[in-house]
């Protein structure tokens, strides 16, 4: 089965947040621990469930095919990357603010952000994991106003996501690098 994208989604989902997002102060990849200096803004991306991997017949990643090949004594080779399915994987975007005017500018600025395709979504090129493009789409937001947070002043807006990617698998092949292909033929003419 291939690697979950799940680290590469996170990181490049929280980079490109963290650039459209103004003053954002600290940001994570986990729930924050019990205590923990925050600087708000704050952000944080985490999981919110298992990614699910549905497997698809096993097929080239012609956008990675190139030119390169290594070749070592009478064995050419090329690394070659496959396609084997498709990774759904849930996240939840939590972001803290100093108040509830400035968690509502954060929070419209964020939803643009996550829409940024036409038609809606965000796509993000993932580094880490080949450059491969996922596919975010936003599902539902949602503000975090209970009467305990309100007496912690805590504006907080959490945001349920889904990101799409392929799942890639790298492989190294062999190359047939030239052929040589003799023939013969005949000079008589048979009538």
């Amino acid at each position: 089965m291939a690697e979950n994208p799940k680290t590469a989604v996170v990181d490049e989902l929280i980079a490109f947040l963290k650039r459209e997002l103004p003053g954002i102060g600290s940001t994570s990849s986990e729930w924050p621990e019990p205590g923990q200096a925050i600087v708000y803004p704050a952000l944080a991306v985490i999981t919110r469930g298992d990614a699910i991997f549905t497997p698809q017949k096993k097929r080239e990643d012609l956008s990675a095919r190139g030119d390169d090949y290594e070749v070592s004594p009478g064995k050419p080779r090329i690394a070659t990357r496959y396609v084997v399915g498709r990774w759904e994987i849930p996240l939840q975007i939590h972001l803290w603010a100093v108040s509830k005017i400035e968690r509502t500018k954060l929070d419209m600025l964020m939803v643009v952000a996550l829409n940024a395709r036409e038609g809606g979504g965000l796509a993000l090129r993932l580094k880490q994991s080949f450059g491969e493009w996922a596919t975010i789409t936003m599902q539902k937001a949602r503000y975090n106003d209970t009467e305990e947070s309100t007496q912690r002043k805590e504006w907080r807006v959490i945001v349920d996501v889904v990101a799409d990617c392929n799942a890639l698998v790298a492989k190294v092949d062999p190359v047939i690098l030239t052929t040589e292909v003799q023939s013969e033929t005949s000079t008589t003419n048979t009538y």
